[in-house]
C-alpha cells in the first residue's frame, strides 16, 4: 500500500472510533506484548544482522519495550474508567476527562529501531489514537520483523505501517494531530512540513542538548567509576549521540589520578584506528584538538580512546563548543576536561549546549555535590553514580510525563475534554420551576391543548348522546 492509502485507512479507523473502547485497547497491547515476547530470539538475531550490537544491549532494548507495553496495559483500568463514566452520567461533572487527540505519525530511528517504534506506538494506542508508523529503513532486518509483529498483533486499519524511505515532501497535505520525530537528521524537516497542514499539531522530539559526564572531587571510588565507564561506554563502543557521553568533566584536583586509573585498567585504552570513526572524521577531530588545545600532540592519523586536556589548555565555552558536537557524533572514545569547581562545570556545559536541555547526564560524587549538579545542569534525565544500559536503549522525548521508566505516556497523545453540568438545572426542584415557567397559571393555552380539550368535549357529548339513544330505544321496546 502507498503512503496515501495507508493514511486514508488510518484516518477512516479514527473516524470510526476503532480504539475508543478501553477493552479493545487492552486487547491490542496484550497481543503486541505476546508477539514481542515470543519473538525475542528472532529480534536479537535481527539486531545482530543489522548492526552487530552486544547481545546485552539488544536484550535491554527488547526488555524495555516489553516493560513499557506491560505498564501501559496495567494503566488501562477498565473498572475505574467505567466508574468515572457512571459518575459523570449521574448528574456529576467530569472536568478532567482525557481523550485521544487523533491520528499520530511515528518515525522510528537508529540506534534504537525497536524501542523508537514500539514505545510511542503503545502509548498512543493506550490513549485511543490511531497511528501511522514509519519504520527505520537503516535497520532492515529489525524493521522487517517489526512490520510482521505489528501486522500480526494489532488492528490492521487502526495502526498503519510503512517500511519505505520517505522524504518530508512525501507527507504533502497529510494531517496528523500529533507526531513523534526521532531522527535528528530529518526530524526538523518533517516537523516543518507537518505544521503547514496543522499548526496546532503536538510534536515530540528528543532533547537537542549533548550528553556529558561529571566527576566531582567528592567521588569516593574513582577506580570503580573508571571501570564503569570502560565497561559501559568504551568496550564495546556504543554510538548513540543523544545519550552516550563523549565529554567527561573532571575536577582538576583529581583528573590526573582519574586519567591514571583509566589507563591502568586491565582493558587499557587502545589507540582507535582512523577507520573506526572514518578517516576523514578522525583527521578532522585531531586537527581541531591540535588547533585549540596545545597539550594534544597525538598523531593526526589515529586517536586514543582516552584524551585528557590539561589545566593549561584554554577551557571555555568557545573552545569546548567547537569540538563538542563533532566528538559526540563521530568519536568513540572519551575526552576528559578539567574544571575548577561545580559551578565552573555547570556554567561551561550549559553554555556549550546554548541553554538547551540534554537527554541524559551522568554524575558521580557524594550526595550533596551530585544533587547540586543534577539540580542546575539542564538535562531531562540525570543519573547519579551509575550508567544504566537502558539509557542507551531508548530515544526519549522532551516531555513532562517522561519518568525514564516509561518514556512515552498516554498523556502525550491526549487532550482534556472537560464535561461540565449545572446541577441546579437538573434537580427535581429545578424541573418543577421550569414547568411553572413554561406554563404559568392563567396563560393562553397552546393550539394543541385547545384542540385536545375540544376533541375530548365532543367525544364526551357524543358518548352522552349514544347512551341517551340506547336508553330511549330500550324504553320503547318494553312499552
Amino acid at each position: 500500500m502507498s503512503l496515501i492509502e495507508v493514511y486514508e485507512t488510518v484516518q477512516g479507523a479514527w473516524i470510526e472510533g476503532r480504539l475508543e473502547n478501553v477493552l479493545q485497547r487492552q486487547k491490542e497491547l496484550a497481543r503486541l506484548h505476546t508477539f514481542l515476547k515470543d519473538l525475542r530470539g528472532d529480534l536479537i538475531a535481527a539486531f545482530s544482522e543489522d548492526s552487530e550490537p552486544s547481545q546485552a544491549r539488544a536484550s535491554e532494548e527488547i526488555a524495555l519495550t516489553l516493560d513499557a507495553v506491560e505498564q501501559l496495559y496495567n494503566q488501562l483500568d477498565f473498572p475505574s474508567i467505567m466508574g468515572k463514566e457512571k459518575n459523570a452520567q449521574a448528574s456529576h461533572s467530569a472536568p478532567l476527562n482525557s481523550v485521544a487527540m487523533g491520528p499520530v505519525l511515528i518515525q522510528a530511528a537508529l540506534p534504537c529501531p525497536l524501542s523508537s517504534a514500539i514505545l510511542p506506538l503503545a502509548a498512543a494506542v493506550a490513549a485511543g489514537s490511531c497511528c501511522l508508523v514509519l519504520l527505520c529503513t537503516d535497520s532492515p532486518a529489525v524493521s522487517r520483523l517489526l512490520q510482521s509483529i505489528i501486522r500480526g498483533s494489532m488492528d490492521y486499519e487502526a495502526v498503519g505501517v510503512l517500511n519505505d524511505i520517505l522524504s518530508p515532501k512525501d507527507l504533502g497535505s497529510l494531517q496528523f494531530e500529533s507526531a513523534v520525530f526521532q531522527d535528528h537528521t530529518t526530524g526538523a524537516e518533517f516537523a516543518a512540513v507537518l505544521r503547514k497542514t496543522n499548526l496546532t499539531a503536538r510534536i515530540h522530539t528528543p532533547a537537542l542538548g549533548l550528553p556529558a559526564m561529571f566527576i566531582d572531587r567528592s567521588t569516593p571510588a574513582l577506580e570503580s567509576v573508571a571501570t564503569l565507564i570502560k565497561i559501559s561506554i568504551l568496550n564495546p563502543p556504543i554510538q548513540h549521540s543523544g545519550r552516550v557521553p563523549r565529554l567527561c568533566f573532571v575536577d582538576e584536583f583529581i583528573i590526573g589520578e582519574f586519567n591514571f586509573l583509566m589507563q591502568k585498567h586491565p582493558d587499557a585504552p587502545k589507540k582507535l584506528r582512523a577507520s573506526t570513526t572514518g578517516p576523514m572524521k578522525a583527521k578532522e577531530i585531531a586537527r581541531n584538538l591540535k588547533s585549540l588545545f596545545p597539550s594534544f600532540t597525538d598523531n593526526i592519523d589515529e586517536l586514543p580512546q582516552i584524551i585528557t586536556l590539561q589545566g593549561s589548555d584554554p577551557i571555555n565555552p568557545e573552545t569546548i563548543g567547537q569540538v563538542a558536537s563533532l566528538l559526540t557524533h563521530s568519536y568513540e572514545g572519551v575526552l576528559l576536561v578539567p574544571v575548577r569547581s561545580l559551578d565552573h562545570g555547570i556554567d561551561l556545559w550549559n553554555k556549550v549546549n546554548t541553554g538547551m536541555s540534554a537527554a541524559a547526564t551522568y554524575i558521580f560524587g557524594q550526595d550533596k555535590e551530585a544533587w547540586y549538579l543534577a539540580r542546575f545542569l539542564k538535562s531531562d534525565h540525570c543519573f547519579i553514580n551509575y550508567i544504566p544500559l537502558r539509557s542507551f536503549a531508548m530515544i526519549a522525548p522532551s516531555s513532562r510525563y517522561d519518568d525514564f521508566t516509561l518514556p512515552y505516556s498516554p498523556e502525550d497523545f491526549s487532550i482534556n475534554k472537560a464535561i461540565l453540568r449545572d446541577n441546579k438545572m437538573t434537580s427535581r426542584r429545578g424541573l418543577l420551576n421550569l414547568k411553572r415557567i413554561a406554563q404559568p397559571s392563567g396563560a393562553r393555552r397552546s393550539y394543541f391543548e385547545q384542540g385536545l380539550i375540544v376533541g375530548l368535549s365532543m367525544a364526551t357529548l357524543a358518548a352522552s348522546g349514544l347512551v341517551f339513544a340506547v336508553f330511549e330505544g330500550v324504553k320503547g321496546i318494553y312499552q
